[in-house]
């Protein structure tokens, strides 16, 4: 395998939710519509239910999302476990055999024609799940880079939810800090590096 190449056994797996409609799922007593997220390779989502639900905006009688796995290698091991979660109306679009020919980024941009305005990234550490670690070949527990990303588009609206798992060993991420002038006071520039 060569360096970068996205294993086929995660990009193989597209997670199909349950395809009940949402009035036939039973509502919780507050009269909200359970988020499912039932996937085809037995492995559950990452996130709450309710933490998809806010991320992605979604109404209250949306039941269901569309998820993408993707394992990356570098030197034949990998080094990222990839989550990409998204509204099953945009989701139901993408087919999986274009993410070995595309990045899932430009499918939504140049195929579905969808602009992405804008990301909010939030970065923390965290112990690998069970699911995390056998996917990255480490023990469960160990230190791993959780990154968390949600896509926008026009008029503010998340389109996409990315969670990214990275081996503590094989990736790294800094943020060089330039001290810049503005009129009377001085601000921060920032520029970021990463090894992916």
């Amino acid at each position: 395998m060569r360096e970068g190449w996205i294993a086929s056994t995660a990009a193989r797996v597209r997670l199909q939710l349950l395809r009940r409609p949402a009035r036939q799922l039973q509502r919780a007593p507050d009269g909200r519509v359970p988020l499912l997220v039932r996937c085809a390779d037995a492995v559950g989502a990452a996130l709450g239910s309710e933490e998809l639900r806010a991320r992605l905006h979604l109404a209250p009688e949306e039941a269901e999302v569309v998820v993408f796995k993707r394992l990356r290698h570098i030197d034949r091991e990998p080094f990222s476990y990839t989550l990409n979660y998204l509204p099953t109306a945009i989701g139901d679009r993408i087919k999986v055999d274009q993410l070995y020919r595309e990045p899932l980024l430009q499918i939504l941009r140049k195929d579905l024609r969808i602009p992405i305005v804008r990301a909010k990234e939030t970065i923390a550490a965290a112990p690998a799940s069970a699911e995390v670690a056998r996917k990255l070949g480490i023990a469960a527990l160990f230190p791993v880079m959780h990154v968390q990303r949600v896509m926008f588009t026009t008029r503010d609206r998340p389109l996409e939810l990315v969670e990214t798992f990275y081996r503590a060993d094989k990736y790294h991420y800094s943020v060089s800090l330039v001290r810049t002038r503005h009129g009377r006071s001085w601000r921060w520039k920032t520029e970021v590096e990463t090894s992916d």
